[in-house]
């Protein structure tokens, strides 16, 4: 897999380049490593094993999305079937809110991605038209959605 596009909400991106960029690299190794096809581990298991080898920390009051942090960035992978809502971005704004993060970083799947494996969740294209939509009044929080493909 690779990062096939990503949207900056609030300069999240331009924070990460900035004063993260190895970081950003680790993401884009973690993805690089995930073969896409489906199997019975499922793809956000693959990507989950792949951040926690490269010492991110699994979240583990987090049910419904792997989430992890690493210096002070909160990462979701949000490619679980049946997912269909935004409950990544207000999990990253009660962290913001609080102190406990810099930039919250939301992994999803390109549609591209989603027809040809399968998966029934919300695509990259869908969240990033629902941040632009709700993001000016209700997220007040450095966001960046990638785009899995």
């Amino acid at each position: 897999m690779r990062i096939a596009g990503f949207f900056s909400h609030l300069n999240g991106h331009e924070f990460i380049a900035i004063h993260k960029p190895a970081l950003w690299d680790e993401i884009a190794e973690a993805l690089g490593a995930v073969r896409k096809e489906r199997t019975s581990n499922s793809i956000s298991n693959r990507v989950a094993n792949s951040l926690s080898a490269r010492g991110w920390t699994r979240d583990p009051g987090q049910p419904w999305f792997p989430r992890f942090t690493k210096e002070r960035l909160a990462l979701t992978l949000a490619m679980v079937d049946g997912n269909g809502d935004n409950i990544p971005i207000a999990g990253h704004t009660l962290d913001y809110a609080r102190n406990a993060i810099d930039v919250g970083i939301i992994v999803r799947p390109m549609s591209g991605l989603i027809d040809d494996l399968g998966l029934s969740c919300i695509s990259f294209e869908q969240g990033r038209e629902a941040l632009v939509e709700e993001g000016r009044t209700a997220y007040h929080t450095p966001i960046v959605l990638i785009g899995a493909m």
